[in-house]
């Protein structure tokens, strides 16, 4: 058996290694306390200062997301949750499904949104929540009814929300909101805050980015003591899944044919 998987690592790793994007995880850089932030550019700079590669959601894949495409002419097609590029995406509350449409859209052709949106009524704030393995999480919202107001909660904690120091008001158009923390987190939820009586606020996204934690890249990752095809099937076994360590290999958020490129270049190196 250990022949036969040495052999067939081979023939793979043969094929994998002749294309392009072997990429090794980067040592993190300095370590910075949680930040907020409402500018993008910022935003990225500091993250690439942790030596962490952003991954941008803009819900334009079809693959993850053409199954919630909501429009005036096609209807309304939501799900209680879509897991894409290492993150799963949900409603904040058990009453909302997910879905996308045109009108949210920075660019591209598609936003996201939650239907049916909050019920004030009923103490339930417009919003949503991703969940994956973060360091960084960001995106622009915007409102249809202005002036409503964002705040970021994180891991569930509600006693200690992101207000960007009152700087979170929505008066119509998109705006970046977002936060770093380098000791990572596994929530966030975007909630609107300025519903009140029958005065209701909706929110709407784009354009998101996301920074994992990174892994250290460990190509055996079976834990079995020799790098072979397992390795390999059990990254291949998790295609396009949320990110994990330590399948993903260069911690990019992403379960892709890098992930196998460095266990191949280990392998054979």
């Amino acid at each position: 058996m250990a022949k036969l998987n040495v052999f067939s690592a081979l023939i793979v790793c043969a094929l994998v290694l002749a294309l392009p994007g072997v990429s090794l995880a980067q040592p993190a850089g300095p370590v910075v306390a949680r930040t907020a932030y409402t500018d993008e550019a910022a935003f990225l700079s500091d993250l690439a200062a942790l030596g962490i590669t952003p991954v941008n959601e803009g819900f334009e894949d079809d693959a993850a997301w053409g199954t919630v495409r909501s429009t005036i002419s096609g209807g309304t097609h939501t799900a209680p949750s879509i897991i894409s590029l290492g993150v799963t995406w949900t409603a904040n509350n058990a009453l909302s499904q997910v879905t996308t449409g045109p009108g949210p859209a920075l660019t591209g052709m598609w936003g996201f949104f939650t239907l049916p949106h909050g019920d004030y009524t009923a103490g339930i704030p417009d919003g949503w929540i991703t969940a994956g393995d973060f360091v960084a999480a960001g995106g622009w919202v915007r409102t249809n009814t202005p002036p409503a107001g964002i705040e970021l909660i994180i891991d569930g904690d509600t006693a200690n929300p992101i207000d960007f120091d009152g700087n979170n008001v929505l008066n119509g158009p998109h705006r970046f909101f977002g936060v770093i923390d380098p000791d990572g987190f596994n929530t966030v939820e975007f909630r609107e805050t300025e519903s009140s009586g029958d005065d209701w606020k909706y929110i709407f996204a784009d354009d998101f980015t996301f920074g994992f934690v990174a892994c250290e890249a460990n190509p055996d990752v079976t834990g079995d003591g020799s790098i072979d095809i397992l390795d390999i099937q059990a990254i291949a076994s998790d295609w396009f899944q949320p990110a994990t360590c330590p399948i993903d290999q260069n911690g990019d958020g992403v379960i892709d044919i890098i992930d196998i490129q460095i266990v191949c270049a280990a392998a054979f190196s």
